[in-house]
This record gives C-alpha cells, sequence and structure tokens, in this order.
C-alpha cells in the first residue's frame, strides 16, 4: 500500500486469515421434515435451492404467520458472479451493473427470495428477531455466512453443517466473496521490534494453529487447512473442509477494485426497495446509475489527487 493504491507501494501486511462463505444448514430440522440435507460437495442449483427453500418455508401453528424460513443472506456477489455478471468495467471506473442483463437477472433472482417467493425473512422479520438468532432458534433452515459465525452457532441445541453456496442453473459456476485482515505496523510505530514479534506470531504457523482452533478462522496457509487443527472433525461442521474449498475460488468484494466503498455501500442502500418488492432491479439500477457513477467517480478524483 502507498497511502493511497492497494496492490503499490512498500507497506506490506500479512494475512490474518480469510474468509469465504458457506451455506449453514440445520441438519436436525430437515431430518423432522424429511428432506435430505445439501451435498457438502456438490452445490444445489439456483432451480434446485429454491424448490428445497419453498417446501422448507412453514407456518407451523397455522396462525396465517411464517415460522419457518427456508434461507436467508444469499449474497449479491455471490448470484451476479456465478450467473456470469458483473459490477464494474475492467478497469473498475465505470459502474456497468445496470447495462449487464445478466447482473440484472441475478439481482432479480436474489431479490425475489423475499420479495416473491416469500423463503427469506423480510425487513420487518429480521429487526423482530435477528437472523443469527432465527437460526439458533430453529426458524431458519439454512443460512449464507461466513466461518466467524461458527463459535455462535455451536452453541444451538441441534446438528447442524455446512455446504456450498448454490449455484447459477445458466452457468453452475461456484462464486462468491471472501474477505480477509491484514496484519501491519505503521511506518512511525515506537517498538517495531516488539509489533513484527506480534505479526510474525499471527501469521505463522503457531498463531494460525491456536487461532484456528478457537473456531473462528480460516488459517491463511493451505496445509494448515487441511489438517485437523481447522478441520476439527469431533466439532460441528462436519465438512469444514467446504470453507477451504470456498476460498480457492471465492474473490473480494468489488469496492476492493475502487479507491474507496462509498459507491458500494450506496448500491446497497438504493436497492432496499428492491429487496422490498416495491420496485423491478432493472428500473431501480438504471435510476441510480447517475448517484452510483457520481460516487465511484469522486473516489477517483480524490485518489488521483492524491487525498
Amino acid at each position: 500500500y502507498d497511502g493511497r493504491r492497494y496492490g503499490h507501494g512498500d507497506l506490506h501486511a500479512l494475512p490474518k486469515d480469510i474468509g469465504p462463505q458457506a451455506m449453514f444448514i440445520n441438519q436436525d430440522l430437515f431430518q423432522r421434515l424429511h428432506e435430505p440435507p445439501p451435498s457438502p460437495r456438490t452445490p444445489l442449483t439456483w432451480s434446485q435451492a429454491l424448490a428445497l427453500w419453498q417446501r422448507l418455508t412453514r407456518d407451523e401453528n397455522h396462525d396465517g404467520r411464517t415460522d419457518l424460513w427456508g434461507v436467508y443472506g444469499f449474497p449479491l456477489e455471490a448470484a451476479v458472479w456465478s450467473h456470469g455478471g458483473e459490477f464494474l468495467s475492467a478497469d473498475a471506473r465505470r459502474f456497468t451493473m445496470a447495462a449487464d442483463p445478466l447482473a440484472l437477472e441475478a439481482l432479480q433472482w436474489t431479490a425475489d427470495l423475499q420479495a416473491v417467493h416469500r423463503v427469506a425473512p423480510q425487513e420487518r422479520q429480521r429487526e423482530a428477531l435477528p437472523v443469527d438468532a432465527m437460526f439458533l432458534t430453529g426458524r431458519l433452515a439454512c443460512f449464507i455466512g461466513g466461518r466467524w459465525m461458527v463459535p455462535l452457532f455451536r452453541q444451538a441445541p441441534f446438528n447442524w453443517d455446512v455446504a456450498p453456496i448454490p449455484v447459477s442453473d445458466r452457468t453452475r459456476r461456484p462464486a462468491g466473496w471472501s474477505g480477509s485482515v491484514g496484519l501491519a505496523m505503521a511506518p512511525e510505530c515506537r517498538h517495531p521490534e516488539a509489533a513484527w514479534q506480534l505479526i510474525e506470531f499471527l501469521a505463522g504457523p503457531e498463531g494460525q494453529a491456536a487461532q484456528a482452533r478457537m473456531g473462528f478462522q480460516i488459517p491463511n496457509q493451505r496445509p494448515l487447512a487441511w489438517t485437523d487443527v481447522f478441520l476439527q472433525r469431533a466439532q460441528r461442521p462436519a465438512h469444514a473442509e467446504v470453507f477451504a474449498e470456498a476460498a480457492l475460488y471465492q474473490q473480494p468484494n468489488p469496492s476492493t477494485r475502487t479507491p474507496d466503498n462509498e459507491w458500494w455501500t450506496l448500491l446497497h442502500q438504493r436497492l432496499a426497495p428492491v429487496y422490498r418488492g416495491e420496485v423491478r432491479a432493472a428500473e431501480r439500477l438504471h435510476a441510480i446509475v447517475p448517484e452510483v457513477q457520481a460516487a465511484l467517480d469522486r473516489g477517483w478524483r480524490l485518489l488521483e489527487a492524491g487525498r
């Protein structure tokens, strides 16, 4: 990092971990409803997943309200990339999503999970009960999230596991976003030797093993990720390798290609009416292009001005 652009300069960071996503599944719930759980090796297609989530979404006490939801948390990046679409131009300077038919289809499919098919909890339900609590209390059959959810979900009173995120029927291409955290010390660090010892430990084999054992993170070293230090076969999930395999194909989210994430945050804020079913994806995206592009342009101008 050179103070302005990632991938340039002499400030380096070592990866603390890597954070791909997977689909958590309530195995006891699947068994109770006589549904075979998704394979930990072969991802469901969107059509297969939707049919499954529709069967799992239920009004169990017959009071006219949904008690059990099929899924929550389908990442927009996973949908767009799996379907063959994109968010930005190759140079990351133009917001191209609104002109990309595949991206539009993927966004609409994602939004329809809650707005049309009603297999995902809507905003008012999520306000009443957070989705992680929904999963922990058995009211959510599938939850898409990262490895960081494992320590919390290990408190669940039921059996659960993980499976790959469903893929587009069009491409059957696995996709998703994966985050990470970098460990570095500033040039002005007053105790560089101590700082380096800490970074060296945390990013090295011993520190990575210690952090992986807590169940929270995927180690930054591939050989370590395929040992029981990470896989932890005696604990849930039974198929932790789903995360390690996802790390091989999932990628950073689109905002990492741009000077800042203002445009990305704005995009998600402006898409809220699509997820509520108030407007179609194509109409909404075309309407917000000037605003999102302006935010993207502003980031590039500030970068080029050295600010």
